[in-house]
């Protein structure tokens, strides 16, 4: 399955080429001392996310999902949910071209392990409770999903 699909949209006066990319991820969660910590990641570039990459030939999102968490982070996860999975739409220009992205994501426990951080991509991690992590997330599709995880969990 390619992650990346172009479609050209004609109008009376212009062309608009807009390629579509899927990335899949995963929300890392574990308890700790009471409470909820969510697995940040920072990019190089600066700005903080959840694990997420894109899908390779034949993957399913549930595959690539799992599989772009342990090649991030190095952990693998001891329980995921299944019956809910959260969605991340945007788009964005780059080189001149315009991109329309969806993301979709799991919710996943990790009870053990410790992070070891895929250096080529990722710069910094931390685990942080919902109140801190909220405001390190820069975009507010992805501050939804964190709520909806939140809820989710039950708190």
């Amino acid at each position: 399955m390619n992650s990346t699909i172009c479609v050209a949209f004609t109008f009376p006066r212009a062309s608009i080429l807009i390629s579509m990319e899927k990335s899949c991820g995963i929300i890392p969660v574990k308890y700790h001392q009471g409470e909820f910590l969510y697995l940040l990641i920072q990019h190089h570039d600066g700005h903080w996310g959840f694990p997420k990459g894109h899908m390779e030939e034949g993957e399913s999102f549930l595959e690539t999902a799992v599989r772009e968490l342990e090649e991030e982070t190095g952990l693998t996860l001891d329980k995921i949910f299944l019956k809910r999975s959260f969605k991340e739409r945007y788009q964005y220009h780059r080189e001149g071209h315009r991109w329309s992205k969806m993301v979709v994501y799991y919710l996943g426990f990790v009870e053990r392990g410790s992070v070891k951080i895929q250096d080529k991509e990722i710069k910094n991690h931390a685990w942080l409770p919902f109140e801190k992590i909220i405001k390190k997330l820069p975009f507010i599709e992805i501050k939804k999903i964190l709520l909806e995880s939140q809820q989710y969990l039950g708190k």
